[in-house]
């Protein structure tokens, strides 16, 4: 059973709002294989042109759980990208399309409603700052939920010794409100891989948190770090 079926077939059990919320999570996380509606398109991410097809009497756009299953379907020579699903929900965002996971030949597939899309394409908009956040204040934030410092600390224990320490501090640019940004200091062995390792942060923590959160990759010693030690809360 793929990864996806179980998630849903979990939340179809239970039909309790946690259990979609990790659905619709996993889904963003996930690589999809989508095809195209033109071998010759561009597959680019900003170029795509998805396959439309129609399901539960409305357009979806189609795609696969892996390009493994993508391969095993194909008939005849197609094109198509990948897309990880919080991009292809950005995509389809305000649209009237629903979006198809096929999973394996023999699993029903998984089907995200237009509204879902849209709650993905919110839910996973926060933008991942790896400067030094030159030109802000840095200060201490509002006190997060249990569950949300729950969730940060899981997310942050998961990265192991790649990740000896993080922070949640509030950065303020002149005229703005506060923003809640996770600090966190990365080992030398994984600098090169920082965005990445940001961006998986940022997308694991965005389904439980109330409100978009950032995310900054600061070098141990830069003065981002030094504040962040004095005022942040400490996670992990």
């Amino acid at each position: 059973m793929s990864r996806l079926t179980e998630l849903r077939d979990s939340a179809e059990a239970s039909d309790a709002r946690a259990d979609w919320l990790k659905l619709w999570q996993g889904v963003a996380g996930t690589r999809l294989a989508v095809p195209v509606a033109d071998s010759d398109t561009n597959t680019d991410t900003d170029k795509v042109l998805p396959q439309v097809i129609s399901h539960a009497g409305m357009p979806a756009v189609q795609s696969y759980e892996t390009m493994e299953v993508f391969a095993a379907a194909l008939q005849q020579p197609g094109a198509c990208a990948e897309l990880d699903g919080a991009d292809l929900a950005k995509m389809l965002a305000g649209s009237d399309h629903g979006l198809l996971i096929t999973v394996s030949k023999d699993e029903e597939p998984v089907f995200l409603t237009p509204d879902v899309l849209d709650w993905i394409a919110r839910t996973f908009r926060a933008h991942v700052d790896r400067s030094q956040a030159e030109g802000v204040r840095i200060s201490a934030p509002e006190l997060p939920s249990p569950e949300a410092i729950e969730l940060m600390g899981q997310t942050i224990a998961a990265l192991g010794d790649d990740c000896p320490e993080a922070w949640l501090v509030a950065m303020t640019a002149d005229g703005a409100a506060p923003e809640p940004v996770l600090v966190l200091g990365l080992s030398d062995r994984v600098a090169r891989i920082e965005a990445e390792i940001a961006e998986t942060v940022t997308r694991a923590i965005q389904a439980g948190l109330p409100k978009p959160i950032s995310v900054a990759c600061a070098a141990r010693g830069s003065p981002l770090m030094h504040h962040a030690r004095n005022c942040g809360i400490g996670i992990g």
